[in-house]
């Protein structure tokens, strides 16, 4: 537990297990953790990066806690019984967030104990908006919450894309199906042109290769994840200077950096 002292100096409310932060105007983040593994460090940097925390320890603190007040995201750090390197820890945690967890439409960031991209997929599908493997930066774990939620508010105010839609120098057309840099337009295939309107339809989402797959060709195509990766290689070589945009989320899928 953290000394009062601390509490006060860091803006931490310690009448919330010492973890939360209830200071006015800042986007407001539930912990949701069953052991207090790494939980003070990274609420001390969520803190630090402009955020209110509270933490809980079960589903039942939690809806309590979502009854009260607002949050604007969640993060689940939920150990699987037997510890991390049970068999089943995966679908444990999938349980957890499908039947478990209240149901909201609040973002959920999972920290998750496997790397198999099997795992973090299913988390994605699920339920989960973002997933970050353990040991986590808590660096990192801020920026991914700030990038949810960021495409969340441009996903609530604009339900239907803009037909001109600005990220940085580039414009997308999608009534013309054209791309340009700077005035100077940009040579897209049908296909490459379709995912990156797909990926920009909520920029900084992650989109699983499977996801990307079906959006753009159906839930029957027999057309491979790999092919994916294939598409992802000459939309970026066409973007040029630009491609970088694209960014790869290792065993999971891609997104639209914002």
């Amino acid at each position: 537990m953290l000394q009062e002292k601390q509490s006060i100096k860091s803006g931490v409310n310690p009448q919330e297990g010492g973890l939360g932060s209830s200071a006015p105007g800042r986007p407001h983040i539930v912990i949701l953790e069953s052991t207090n593994g790494h939980r003070d460090q990274l609420t001390h940097t969520l803190i630090r990066e402009g955020f209110g925390v509270s933490a809980v320890s079960d589903c039942e603190q939690l809806a309590d806690h979502l009854r009260s007040r607002h949050a604007a995201m969640i993060i689940f750090d939920w150990e699987p019984d037997g510890g991390p390197d049970t068999g089943d820890g995966c679908t444990q945690v999938c349980d957890y967030l499908k039947n478990k967890l209240p149901v909201t439409d609040v973002p959920l960031l999972v920290l998750g104990c496997s790397d198999s991209e099997d795992c973090m997929v299913q988390c994605l599908e699920v339920r989960a908006d973002d997933y970050v493997v353990k040991p986590y930066s808590p660096r990192v774990v801020a920026a991914r919450a700030k990038a949810i939620l960021r495409w969340k508010s441009r996903a609530g105010a604009n339900e239907r894309p803009d037909p001109v839609q600005r990220i940085g120098d580039l414009v997308i057309h999608r009534t013309e199906s054209e791309v340009r840099a700077k005035g100077k337009r940009i040579e897209l295939t049908s296909g490459q042109f379709q995912l990156l309107t797909l990926l920009a339809d909520e920029p900084g989402k992650v989109y699983s290769r499977q996801v990307i797959v079906e959006k753009l060709h159906g839930s029957g195509s027999d057309i491979s994840e790999r092919s994916v990766d294939a598409q992802v290689v000459m939309l970026r070589r066409n973007l040029g200077a630009y491609g970088d945009i694209v960014q790869t989320i290792r065993a999971v899928g891609y997104r639209l950096d914002v």
